[in-house]
């Protein structure tokens, strides 16, 4: 979302939208990440944190890959909603650190993760603006997906398996 919200002017000219049609684009996103707040932590309870954060991440690498490969307003909207069921992928790593650091270190740990956040969020707002000069919309898109992939990579093979809730399901209503 940090790096989207400064595309969104090159995205009305690009795609030649109306400033509404724009906000959708946002909108969408942060629909999506809605849902992500409440999904991938579940997820995580049920299915464990490596399966949850590979999920999340391959949802972030699905959704920016739609629009970077179908150049079409749709594909846009139906890409970033996508990337917003992935949203909260971030926020599953202090579970990650809770459940597999020692006592002390975790402090330190959830520390560093949410300070690291912050910097990440503002660093999205200014790669954000440099890409509008430098990158297509579609080239944008493609890089935030092959750079998900690695996350998703990432995830799967650093996040350690953990045990599942024993009472935790994961109902669809």
């Amino acid at each position: 979302s940090f790096l989207l919200a400064p595309m969104l002017p090159a995205i009305q000219r690009e795609f030649e939208i109306s400033v509404g049609d724009a906000a959708w684009v946002f909108t969408l996103l942060l629909i999506g990440s809605g849902v992500s707040v409440v999904m991938l932590p579940r997820l995580s309870d049920a299915l464990g944190d490596r399966i949850a954060s590979t999920i999340g991440a391959g949802a972030l690498a699905i959704g920016a890959s739609i629009p970077g490969i179908h150049t079409s307003f749709p594909a846009l909207l139906a890409g970033v909603m996508t990337m917003g069921l992935g949203a909260a992928t971030g926020q599953l790593g202090v579970g990650v650190l809770r459940r597999h650091l020692p006592g002390g270190s975790i402090r330190t740990a959830v520390t560093v993760t949410q300070v690291s956040a912050g910097l990440g969020s503002g660093a999205g707002l200014l790669v954000g603006g440099f890409a509008l000069q430098e990158v297509t919309i579609k080239a944008f898109f493609l890089s935030v997906a092959a750079l998900f992939v690695i996350v998703a990579a990432s995830a799967w093979l650093i996040i350690p398996a953990s045990e599942r809730v024993a009472a935790a399901q994961f109902g669809i209503i």
